[in-house]
């Protein structure tokens, strides 16, 4: 920022000292899957870190797990859903395993700063 550069100067000067991380995926915090207002403990951010590393790990490497109480949330890629939802039954059991009650894909996909849509509710309503 100081520099006055950006992320795409930033990984054009990555990929020309050859760095192996010049193409890696944005990775905001873990924290920024559990909605506002909601605890955030290390417990509900290790089953974040444990979900999300599945989904990578089976062919998913865009990818959040939104974590609801006791709901899992996915979201893939808008084009990947219906590919992921083959995987449905796998995907729930080893979501499960790591505590989830119940496991939902987002139909609506992936979508950076869907957490936030909650702000502009509260901002248009005026609810408190």
């Amino acid at each position: 920022l100081e520099c006055g550069i950006g992320k795409h100067t930033i990984r054009e000067l990555a990929h020309h000292h050859g760095l192996a991380n010049a193409d890696k995926p944005a990775s905001p915090c873990l924290s920024s899957r559990i909605p506002y207002g909601q605890e955030v403990s290390a417990a509900k951010l290790q089953q974040i870190e444990a979900g999300e590393a599945w989904l990578s790990d089976h062919g998913f490497p865009i990818n959040r797990l939104r974590h609801y109480d006791q709901q899992a949330l996915i979201e893939v890629p808008p084009e990947r859903v219906a590919e992921l939802k083959t995987k449905a039954n796998e995907l729930t059991a080893a979501l499960m395993a790591l505590g989830f009650a119940t496991v939902t894909i987002d139909d609506e996909g992936f979508m950076s700063g869907k957490l936030n849509r909650a702000i502009g509710r509260f901002q248009s309503t005026g609810s408190r």
